[in-house]
């Protein structure tokens, strides 16, 4: 069923839009908050959530983008959850290790630089349209589905160190880039 049937399922509030926007794009989704949690059971319930968020939001919401609309609703449902446990354990998984990568760079820390996120995440998104394309691929696959440097590596044919050194040269480039437009890190 193509998004656009599954979207007018959703304003008629007829259920079976949640079972096809399961088939469709639950293992997309799943793999998401599998990636991000590290648990199975726990990326199962993180989509059953994005499911009831997208029941909640369409209508009257109605996104472009049906796929990335409900995989952007499992990353958040599932990095909150991350950060719970986080904060109950005071530890983390393989995938906290590369949210604190970019935290150092790019967290606000105090109220007045949170009213700055949206022109953070402006200047990120250009730089990151800026970067070369297996460079992008890296930084995007790393930092939005938080997968390992092995992943990422075999993906596109490198040693996952490579993956390591070259994520780490643009996290420098990228806090150079930040300075550049007025943001002191």
């Amino acid at each position: 069923m193509d998004d656009s049937r599954i979207t007018e399922l959703l304003f008629a509030r007829d259920e079976t839009a949640l079972t096809e926007l399961s088939e469709k794009y639950g293992r997309y989704c799943k793999s998401i908050a599998l990636n991000v949690l590290g648990s199975r059971e726990d990326s199962e319930e993180c989509f059953a959530d994005a499911l009831e968020k997208v029941w909640q939001r369409i209508p009257p919401a109605r996104p472009g983008d049906l796929k990335l609309y409900l995989a952007r609703i499992t990353r958040y449902i599932a990095v909150s959850r991350l950060r719970m446990l986080r904060a109950e354990k005071r530890g983390g998984g393989s995938t906290a290790g590369a949210m604190e990568e970019l935290d150092e760079i790019a967290s606000p820390g105090s109220p007045e630089e949170e009213l700055d996120a949206l022109e953070m995440r402006r200047l990120i998104n250009g730089f990151v349209s800026s970067l070369e394309e297996r460079q992008r691929y890296a930084f995007v696959r790393r930092y939005w589905f938080l997968e390992s440097s092995e992943q990422i590596g075999s993906a596109l044919g490198m040693k996952p160190g490579s993956v390591d050194t070259m994520l780490c040269r643009i996290r420098k480039d990228l806090r150079k880039y930040l300075k550049k437009e007025g943001y002191e890190l």
